[in-house]
């Protein structure tokens, strides 16, 4: 699990059973009745979207497919299939706008099934 937000404790022992200055600093920046460290340009920006998906994560406990975490093994054709795509060198991410061969696929099933006189571009 990582954590989210800034630690809320107030001591953090070091190495001999002191807090250092660094702890220290950190702990008071979490805590909302002292001195806010950021500078003004920054003050006005709220917590930002990882921020937020990170909360709903702790929330609802997805599977994280996107970062490669998921917590149960991969079906065997799953596995095949990856295999034989990256033995023909079908290995590289898409391009922003989608992989040219799936985007030319859904424009010849699409154009026809939307009645579309001009066929649709599969580059936008």
């Amino acid at each position: 699990h990582t954590p989210t937000h800034p630690p809320t404790h107030t001591h953090t022992p070091t190495q001999h059973g002191t807090t250092s200055p660094l702890h220290s600093q950190m702990a008071a920046a979490s805590s909302p009745s002292t001195t806010d460290f950021r500078s003004q340009r920054v003050r006005q920006f709220g917590d930002s979207v990882w921020a937020e998906f990170a909360d709903l994560v702790t929330k609802y406990k997805p599977i994280n497919l996107g970062q490669g975490f998921p917590n149960f093994s991969s079906p065997e054709f799953c596995k095949e299939a990856a295999a034989a795509a990256i033995a023909q060198n079908y290995n590289q991410y898409a391009r922003t706008q989608g992989h040219e061969r799936l985007c030319q696929a859904l424009s010849d099933t699409f154009t026809p099934l939307l009645k579309r006189e001009t066929p649709i571009c599969p580059k936008t």
